[in-house]
This record gives C-alpha cells, sequence and structure tokens, in this order.
C-alpha cells in the first residue's frame, strides 16, 4: 500500500508519495520495503508529473520503466491541455508499452494464478465432505472432487458480467487467446480426475477471468499539471487493469480543476485515513462506525425493542405490533439521516471548509510542507500501532508550477549525488 497526497491552489501543485511498497512471492509472507519510487515527472520539459499507488507494475512491468520510456519518447512535445498529455500516454501503453510475449507471460500468469486458486478451494471443500465419511477411498476422493469442481465452474460461470467491453472486444480477445489458455489449462489439469467436459468448461471460465473479467490486481495512476493554454493546474485519476488487443481496461475516477470558483484542492490516494481525519474531524473508521452500527441501533430499537415494550406494557394492542414496528423503523431511519447530515454539515462547516479556504493563498513551498507533513501522520500512526507498517520510508516531494514547471522538493536517490555527475549532465542530453 502507499499514502500519496496531491494539493492545489492557483499557485500551483504539490505531489508527495511514500517509499513503502508490499512485496509477496509464491504465497510467502508479505514483506515491506522502503524502496519504491512512486512520484515522477511525466516530461523532462514540460509542468507535468504523475503518481502511481497500488500495485507497482502493470502488467509485469515497473511502472517507472515505462513512465520513462514514455518521457523520453515523447521528448520536449507540448500539449495545449493537460487531457492531451493523458491521452498522448494512454496510446503509448496501447501501442509501445507492452510486445506480445510481455502479453503472453501476463496471460500465463494470471492463468496460473486461477487454477491455483481454484484448485485450493476443490481441495478444501472436497476435504470438508470427506471429513465427514468414514475411511473415504480413492473413488469417493475422485467423485467428490469432480462434483465440487463442475458446482464451483458453474457458480462463476454465472457470475459473467464483461462491462466496458464491445462485442467486436470480447470477440477479439476470446479468439486471440482461447488457444493458448485451453492448451494451458489441459497441462495444469492432466494430473487431475476432472472430465473432459470439465476441463473444456473450466477452460471457458478462466478465458473469461484471464482477459475479460475482473482482475486479481491494479493500478492507480494520478497525472497532474498544465498545459501551455492552461493558467491553472488540473488534476486527473484512473485506475487501470490491464492493457490486452491495445485496449486498456480502466477506470476513469476522478477529475479535478482549479478555476475562480474552486480554488483550493486536498486530495488522498490509497490510505488516506488520517488526511480525511484532518479533514473532516473523523476518522474514516469511526464514520464506517455511525454509517452502519449506529443505523443498526435505531432499527432495532424503534423497530423492535420499542414495539416489545409497548405490547408488554399494554399500550399497543400485540395485532397492530408489525404495522407499528414497520412505522417506528422508518422513523428511526428519518432520525439517523438528520442525524448523519447534520454531522456532515457540521464536519465541513467547522473542519474541510477553514482548511480549504487556507490552502488557497499557501505559496508552493508550504503546500509541499503540507503535503509532506499529511503523508508523515499516516506514516507515525502505523508505526506507533500493531499492524504492518504498510506506509513509510523517504517521502519524495514535488511541486509544479506554471512558470518554473516541475520542481523536486525532496526526492531519494539509490545513489550518491556527488559521484554520479554524469547522471544529471546528461539527463537532457537525449534531446539536445
Amino acid at each position: 500500500m502507499t499514502a500519496e497526497l496531491i494539493i492545489m491552489n492557483k499557485s500551483g501543485i504539490a505531489l508527495a508519495a511514500d517509499s513503502a511498497v508490499t512485496v509477496s512471492s509464491h504465497g510467502t509472507a508479505q514483506k515491506v520495503y522502503n524502496t519504491a519510487n512512486k512520484l515522477f515527472s511525466l516530461s523532462k520539459y514540460e509542468p507535468v508529473g504523475i503518481m502511481t499507488y497500488d500495485n507497482a507494475e502493470i502488467m509485469g512491468i515497473p511502472w517507472e520503466i515505462v513512465i520513462k520510456r514514455f518521457r523520453d519518447k515523447m521528448g520536449n512535445c507540448s500539449h495545449k491541455k493537460l487531457e492531451s498529455y493523458i491521452e498522448e500516454f494512454f496510446q503509448f501503453l496501447k501501442k509501445d508499452a507492452f510486445d506480445q510475449v510481455c502479453i503472453e507471460n501476463y496471460v500465463r500468469r494470471e492463468l496460473h494464478a486461477t487454477i491455483k486458486a481454484v484448485l485450493g478451494i476443490v481441495e478444501e471443500q472436497t476435504n470438508e465432505i470427506l471429513d465427514k465419511k468414514k475411511n473415504p477411498s480413492e473413488k469417493d476422493l475422485e467423485e467428490t472432487s469432480k462434483r465440487v469442481f463442475g458446482k464451483l465452474i458453474d457458480e462463476i460461470s454465472k457470475k459473467k458480467d464483461v462491462k466496458n467491453l464491445d462485442e467486436n472486444q470480447i470477440k477479439e480477445r476470446t479468439e486471440e487467446y482461447s488457444g493458448l489458455i485451453d492448451e494451458l489449462v489441459k497441462n495444469e489439469l492432466k494430473p487431475f480426475p476432472f472430465t473432459k467436459q470439465q476441463v473444456e468448461a473450466f477452460s471457458s471460465v478462466c478465458l473469461y477471468l484471464t482477459v475479460l473479467g475482473p482482475t486479481r490486481t491494479r493500478s492507480g495512476i494520478v497525472f497532474a499539471g498544465y498545459g501551455t493554454e492552461e493558467y491553472f493546474p488540473t488534476a486527473h485519476a484512473f485506475t487501470i487493469s490491464r492493457v490486452i488487443n491495445e485496449e486498456i481496461d480502466m477506470v476513469d475516477d476522478d477529475r479535478e480543476e482549479i478555476s475562480f470558483s474552486n480554488p483550493a484542492l486536498l486530495r488522498a490516494f490509497a490510505q488516506s485515513n488520517e488526511t480525511n481525519s484532518f479533514m473532516r474531524g473523523i476518522s474514516d473508521r469511526m464514520n464506517k462506525y455511525l454509517r452502519k452500527d449506529v443505523k443498526k441501533v435505531f432499527d432495532n430499537f424503534l423497530g423492535e425493542n420499542l414495539v416489545d415494550m409497548l405490547v408488554d406494557d399494554g399500550i399497543l394492542d400485540n395485532n397492530k405490533r408489525e404495522d407499528c414496528a414497520k412505522k417506528l423503523k422508518k422513523m428511526g431511519g428519518g432520525i439517523f439521516s438528520f442525524l448523519a447530515d447534520s454531522i456532515d454539515k457540521y464536519s465541513f462547516a467547522e473542519f474541510t471548509r477553514p482548511v480549504i479556504d487556507a490552502v488557497q493563498f499557501l505559496s508552493p513551498k508550504d503546500m509541499a510542507t503540507m503535503a509532506e507533513t499529511l503523508v508523515n501522520l499516516e506514516s507515525f500512526r502505523q508505526q506507533v500501532s500493531l499492524n504492518h507498517e504498510t506506509v513509510g520510508g523517504p517521502i519524495d516531494i514535488a511541486v509544479i508550477t506554471k512558470g518554473d514547471g516541475f520542481i523536486w522538493i525532496k526526492r531519494k536517490h539509490y545513489f550518491e549525488r556527488d559521484y554520479n555527475h554524469q547522471f544529471f549532465s546528461n539527463y537532457y542530453n537525449t534531446h539536445e
């Protein structure tokens, strides 16, 4: 996981990202390294930056490599709007970032993970059934696993729901990868007693899960900066899962731009509990508790307990219990909605609005300090808890302004600056 922050006003943008990355391999315990780069300039020459969070790779290639390849390819080109930089970056992802070998490796990895997960469920459910039998035979094991496997395939097949893809895209993907997936599935399932029909059905399920359905891993990316014709900054966030057949499976999360009517913005990405507590005066966990559990209190007390008391005391006729319970539960929902709205209004007026009012007048340097402080707060909370520290390490901080471009305030290097003058002297040589 990670903690990232973006603060914007009319003067510029401040971006901050921690360095923690959580890794695991072959089902081993997770380990956190504080060495990841998540904040980059998207251009060496123009005032545009990009942050990544969640999965540090896309299709098995680190985002850092993809972004820096795009930056070199773009050179000193500029665009009138930030959206044009984003469009060019997405075109690069579709056309140039991944070759066929990379995509096939991705399909193999995803397929292997899918098969492993499904077989794990089959084994677990089979053992649960056979544990109830005395001295199960090999035939019992075979028949039970077949039955469990077939039932699981049916359940997954019923949940198929391909969104954001038209019929031609679905046809292209299935034609492109059905042969590869059939072959891989048959090889993986050779040691198991499943029928030919079950293996074919499973191949269809794997095709859906691997190249059409929801993915196991996703990456968040945030673009921020200026086009040549934009006076005020813009930020645009996306969630990307994979790139197949020159199509990006992604969700357009949010777009924010500074304007005369919207003079300031503060937004946290990934882990944001402490930032939201600062901005709203209430933590996400407490807010969730109020929304969910306190509502249950109103429903249970007014819809059940109060009715029982009225009936027991003879105030309410038992025949009217159900009708009265419905009315009181509805009344409880209304009271809760009023309280929730009141809390939201108070939170905005007393906490959020004063911060936003102050942010609109901060200098770029002050915004950078604020962004670093809030990321540090997220990290410190984890340091003093017993949970895994999934936020931590050096904090990279950058400021983007219309006149000065992308400026690093703090940046970690894996090498000593004094020993590597050639890196800094050659940084712009590619396009001279």
